[in-house]
């Protein structure tokens, strides 16, 4: 799944693959509809293509980002979709895929709605250790490697997109951001090691991140010689005193996938209300990252909580933290 989301105690849960799928009380199928049903344009590699996130604004009408063919050309387009009439009311094209060969990679597809503004991660599109196409993400004319807000807009019962702008750039690939504490936090895939935490900074300006100039990760040494290996350890370890550090991050990686807010909000131990759920894909495990809260969230300690399985999404509601996997399951955690 690359969006889960529960609305009136029904799971609508969108896979890469285009599926939209209502999950009832009792876990059962309620409804099954493919995206290319209704968007004849959508395209997916059954990889690391498709649907790369969605947000619902209501049971009736979703927002969602994915890969598309249009007009022969592979592009990355942003969806409203009348689920209820099953039709599109409106399409913001991005712009086309880095490669035209279908190959599609780090499109990030963290997103989050507040209010009547959508906060959307685009990843860079490029594959591992290709310095010259990850760059990219410090190009403010593109909108690859950026974290941008959508105005949303309605008329006639159809939402419609205004006012597109770019947030934040030197974004690698972020899978997963959330409003959490009057926070916009995000997880993002370091390139080997350095995934990391970090809060959207609240600026008139682009808030520059830093890839691929700086990484707290390695390369993954695909170069063939060592002189390039070498060159490549040395691009990513330009440290900008103007580019925004993270809160947090992981070495070695554990391929950070989601994030949620806390599910100890009621405990009446202090030391355990504020934290941010972490999921992870590699690392087959979730982590509950305890933080001090006062200007800054400053984080503190962290559990690991080993699952066994690649965690794809979170949904937390009140104390109980749900695991949407990799294989299709759905665990569900009840904390007392």
């Amino acid at each position: 799944a690359t969006s889960v989301e529960k609305i009136e105690n029904e799971f609508h849960i969108i896979t890469n693959a285009g599926y939209i799928l209502i999950i009832d009380k009792n876990f059962k199928l309620k409804e099954k509809t493919n995206l290319k049903n209704i968007y004849s344009e959508f395209h997916t590699d059954l990889g690391l293509g498709g649907v790369r996130g969605a947000v619902w604004k209501n049971k009736d009408n979703v927002f969602i980002y994915t890969t598309a063919y249009i007009g022969g050309k592979y592009k990355i387009v942003f969806l409203s979709i009348n689920f209820k009439k099953k039709e599109v009311s409106d399409i913001y094209i991005f712009e086309d895929l880095p490669q035209q060969d279908g190959y599609t990679a780090n499109l990030g597809g963290g997103i989050e709605l507040i209010q009547d503004k959508i906060i959307l991660s685009i990843g860079d599109g490029s594959e591992v250790d290709s310095f010259n196409k990850s760059i990219i993400s410090q190009n403010d004319k593109s909108f690859y490697g950026k974290i941008i807000s959508l105005n949303i807009k309605v008329s006639n019962e159809k939402f419609y997109f205004d006012d597109v702008k770019i947030l934040a750039k030197g974004i690698r690939n972020s899978q997963g951001l959330k409003l959490i504490d009057d926070n916009i936090i995000f997880v993002e895939h370091g390139p080997r090691g350095g995934d990391k935490i970090a809060v959207l900074e609240k600026s008139q300006n682009i808030i520059n991140y830093g890839w691929p100039i700086f990484s707290y990760g390695q390369t993954y040494e695909t170069a063939k010689t060592f002189k390039e290996r070498d060159e490549l350890r040395e691009i990513h370890n330009n440290f900008n005193k103007t580019f925004k550090k993270p809160i947090f991050y992981f070495n070695p990686s554990i391929a950070t996938s989601d994030l949620a807010k806390c599910p100890f909000k009621d405990s009446k131990y202090n030391q355990f209300r504020n934290c941010i759920i972490v999921s992870s894909l590699k690392d087959k495990s979730f982590y509950i990252m305890k933080y001090d809260k006062e200007n800054i969230i400053d984080i503190k300690s962290f559990e690991r909580i080993f699952v066994g399985e690649r965690i794809r999404k979170l949904f937390v509601e009140n104390n109980i933290i749900y695991l949407f996997l990799d294989s299709f399951k759905i665990i569900k955690i009840i904390y007392k």
